[in-house]
């Protein structure tokens, strides 16, 4: 089987390098996993990486007699490694290197999963983009953003409130974007993270639906029969790379002025919004960004249980702590949203997000 080298940089915070195989059933059924980071490719393959991720089986962990064990899973001083970790329907197994950086050059990961596990890939990639730009005082966030008259607007909230939704009506308006599911903060500008918006058949907007790939279209129309096969226990969605789509509307570096944390499904009729304080909106991106990560990070507990001095055990303290250095300036609002996002609810939503009083 044919595999690539391929390598990402992402602002100078984060280089990263991944080792996979070029074709698989993964590409070719469910679309190729790293199209994600496609906007952050670089062809020079040869710089310093702070984290590579490696595609291949894994045998047996190395040095286990001088690991702790629990179950199917191993430990040592700056070496992890995990037999059947368990992610939504899949399996990966999964080893990792040079953990806390004790050792001279990048963290190495390496993981193997049939194709349809290595779908997720992007997860735990993105694990490690979040703990690297922490290390470099920089908060990685699961949010939409965009750039009003105003500055740099972010929009958080769990799946399905409404971040698809709002990001298709502000591309369609023309303002210019800085992410769909993750931004960047730090030293109080917004950072673009321009990845693959996820669209599933039932949030297809006409305008996507003209400009995307019939590839893309089929695999829609796959995820609608797999997640009801599965009856919605794997909800399987479609990357689209809103740098190929729209790659003048990217814009980068925007004074952070204004965000919500959105709530979604409350028995209102009626968009409602409410100013909050910094702790509150900060604890509200916490644990956003926890959730997102809540499965991986159970084999860090795991680990700091045996190894409590790690560059993980306080990695959301110091993640909390960026936030309320990156938030103090901006005004910050709570937006709660009615269950169903009719044509009027998602014109007040999409008002209250760009305008400038």
């Amino acid at each position: 089987m044919y595999r690539e080298d391929v390598f990402f940089n992402i602002h100078n915070l984060v280089k990263f390098r991944v080792h996979c195989p070029k074709y698989s059933a993964s590409n070719l059924m469910l679309g190729n996993p790293l199209s994600k980071y496609k906007y952050y490719k670089e062809e020079d393959k040869n710089q310093e990486a702070d984290f590579e991720v490696d595609v291949r089986k894994i045998s047996v962990p190395k040095n286990k007699w001088h690991c702790h064990s629990s179950g199917k899973n191993y430990y040592g001083e700056n070496y992890l490694f995990c037999k059947g970790y368990n992610f939504k329907l899949v399996n990966w197994d999964i080893e990792i290197e040079n953990l806390n950086k004790i050792d001279d050059g990048p963290v190495k990961i390496t993981v193997f999963g049939d194709p349809l596990s290595l779908r997720w890939i992007s997860n735990l990639i993105d694990f490690f983009i979040h703990k690297q730009l922490v290390d470099r005082d920089a908060a990685l966030v699961h949010a939409a953003g965009v750039l009003s008259a105003n500055g740099a607007i972010m929009y958080s909230g769990r799946s399905g409130c409404g971040k698809t939704t709002l990001i298709s009506n502000a591309l369609e308006s023309g303002l210019p974007l800085l992410g769909d599911n993750y931004i960047i903060l730090k030293d109080g500008l917004m950072k673009n993270f321009i990845g693959s918006m996820s669209i599933y058949w039932h949030n297809l907007s006409e305008t996507l639906s003209e400009k995307i790939s019939t590839t893309d279209y089929m695999r829609l129309q796959l995820g609608s029969i797999v997640t009801k096969a599965t009856a919605r226990k794997v909800k399987l969605s479609t990357q689209i790379n809103l740098g190929d789509l729209y790659p003048d509307k990217i814009t980068n570096d925007k004074p952070f002025t204004k965000g919500f944390v959105v709530f979604s499904g409350i028995q209102t009729r009626e968009v409602g919004v409410t100013e909050i304080q910094d702790k509150a909106f900060a604890t509200q991106i916490l644990q956003n960004q926890q959730c997102e990560f809540l499965v991986l990070s159970r084999l860090f507990y795991d680990y700091s249980y045996y190894y409590q001095q790690n560059g993980y055990t306080n990695q959301w303290q110091t993640y909390y702590d960026i936030l309320m250095k990156n938030i103090s300036s901006a005004e910050k609002y709570r937006l709660d949203l009615p269950y169903i996002l009719d044509k009027k609810a998602i014109h007040d939503m999409f008002d209250l997000f760009t305008r400038g009083d």
